[in-house]
């Protein structure tokens, strides 16, 4: 199996937490010692962290309410999170906190550790002394290990090591770590802590609902990536990734798709965020938020009332699953909350935004009147006034005009002016522009569900051109999940 791109998610999720830390969304004074430079994320990713950093902030707060300085705290692949120097900011006490990651992840983690004082001065006590290898680290009641997960041998080696007590209530932590790992491997971990911890809680988040056609683009562009997600099993929904707990010899275990979880966060939080940044794709932050949870597992009996009411929220959960009519009066929240932001501005912000829209206004009047433009679709030819496109056969005949280098060209200068306040929405634009509901329904991004793949073709490299050339900073493959985003969802366009 190669680790390698399962390790480089450490990285996005680094960039991902720090993007939204520049914007405000919450404060951490030490990501950007581990993570230098970055590419801005769309706001929906940054409202996703958000949700995923202060939830399981959440149930660790509450686990601490219950055992105090008693506690111990095991990050599974902890990567380069920074929990354990925000707890210290907080003035929490931690009897032992253990963060363990493959070993070049630990390597690379100890390495800037070592070489920033800012992070040193946490971990240091008085009259201690610092333990530094190649890829581990022990320091007081701090300890970085590098280990594999699928080898308890050596993970218990390494806890040893780490001088773990098993008799102390023990907290684990994993931030979509296990779905990268084999079934039969993990169902060995829970049960070897299963067997050697009396008092355990652990907060899982991780993908569910995988069993539809966003979860296919979502598992489509993490095996593009080279990510195999050997653990995907257990994330069908939200009982499959309580039942792994139950089936390996814990007490119990509750889950809570990110649409509760968020709408769990103190409401006055909620409202701050969703000022940050103006959100105009509310149902994309819907589906990203269905198919990840927060699932909790517990050994002793102290931990099994622990649920997403207060303090993780202000209004309390009536239950673990997500009825039809919660989820359309989540849909009308989110909706709402991204109105209210978006007339929340100060009178300066508004002017600002009417005078934008007088410039875009202005934009598209010449766009569409231009001589330029007006050449540019007669050099297209009679293809041209088929868009959007609405048959298979009319797609055939616009790939075969972008045979000619010419024509490729004269298509992305088109394309190039429609407009978008995000790339995201350029991209929609784009795609309406170019077909139909009718022939949308017909292709994937990579031909699955017995459909015709989309992104093998020439229009979707005119696009991939057109796009980049007005966002230059994103990548490729944040097009293609754009792209493939909406094709799968070409039912409901159909449905409206």
């Amino acid at each position: 199996m190669n680790d390698e791109p399962i390790m480089a998610t450490n990285d996005d999720a680094s960039e991902c937490k720090r993007g939204a830390v520049q914007l405000g969304y919450w404060q951490d004074n030490y990501i950007s010692l581990f993570v230098k430079q970055i590419q801005r994320k769309a706001p929906e990713i940054h409202r996703g962290y958000y949700a995923r950093v202060k939830g399981v902030e959440g149930f660790v707060h509450k686990f601490l309410k219950k055992v105090g300085d008693r506690a111990q705290i095991v990050n599974l692949g902890s990567g380069f999170d920074t929990l354990y120097w925000r707890l210290k900011d907080d003035g929490v006490r931690i009897a032992n906190f253990i963060e363990i990651d493959f070993p070049s992840v630990t390597a690379k983690k100890c390495y800037i550790i070592k070489r920033n004082k800012q992070l040193l001065d946490k971990i240091y006590e008085q009259d201690g002394e610092v333990k530094l290898s190649a890829t581990d680290l022990h320091a007081g009641t701090y300890h970085c290990i590098g280990a594999d997960l699928r080898n308890i041998k050596e993970l218990e080696a390494k806890f040893q090591q780490a001088e773990i007590d098993f008799t102390s209530p023990t907290l684990f932590i994993a931030e979509c770590v296990l779905v990268y790992v084999e079934n039969d491997c993990i169902n060995r971990l829970l049960s070897w802590i299963a067997s050697k911890f009396k008092s355990a809680l652990l907060i899982n988040y991780e993908m569910c609902n995988m069993n539809d056609t966003f979860g296919d683009v979502m598992l489509g562009n993490l095996r593009a990536r080279g990510c195999t997600l050997a653990g995907i099993a257990a994330c069908k929904n939200l009982e499959s990734q309580r039942n792994r707990f139950l089936d390996n010899n814990w007490q119990g275990g509750k889950a809570w798709d990110m649409v509760q979880i968020y709408y769990a966060l103190p409401t006055p939080e909620r409202q701050r965020i969703e000022k940050l940044e103006f959100l105009d794709e509310q149902e994309l932050l819907i589906q990203l938020f269905q198919h990840y949870c927060i699932c909790i597992g517990w050994l002793g009996s102290e931990f099994e009332d622990i649920d997403i009411n207060d303090p993780l929220s202000d209004i309390a959960s009536e239950s673990s699953t997500s009825s039809s009519q919660t989820l359309r009066s989540t849909k009308n929240n989110i909706a709402l909350s991204s109105s209210i932001a978006s007339l929340e501005f100060t009178t300066q912000e508004i002017h600002k935004k009417i005078n934008q829209i007088e410039v875009l206004l202005k934009f598209l009047i010449e766009r569409d009147t231009s001589p330029n433009n007006i050449h540019l679709q007669d050099q297209m030819g009679g293809i041209y006034s088929k868009l959007p496109l609405k048959t298979k056969e009319d797609v055939e005949d616009l790939e075969k005009v972008l045979e000619e280098a010419d024509k490729n060209k004269t298509l992305e200068e088109i394309l190039f002016l429609i407009g978008g306040e995000t790339f995201h929405k350029n991209v929609y634009n784009i795609m309406k522009k170019l077909l139909s509901p009718e022939a949308t329904a017909l292709y994937s991004g990579l031909g699955r569900k017995n459909k015709m793949p989309f992104c093998t073709l020439k229009i979707y490299e005119v696009i991939v051109a057109a796009v980049r050339r007005r966002f230059p900073e994103v990548a490729d493959t944040n097009i293609r999940k754009s792209v493939s985003l909406f094709l799968a969802t070409a039912k409901d366009r159909l449905k409206n």
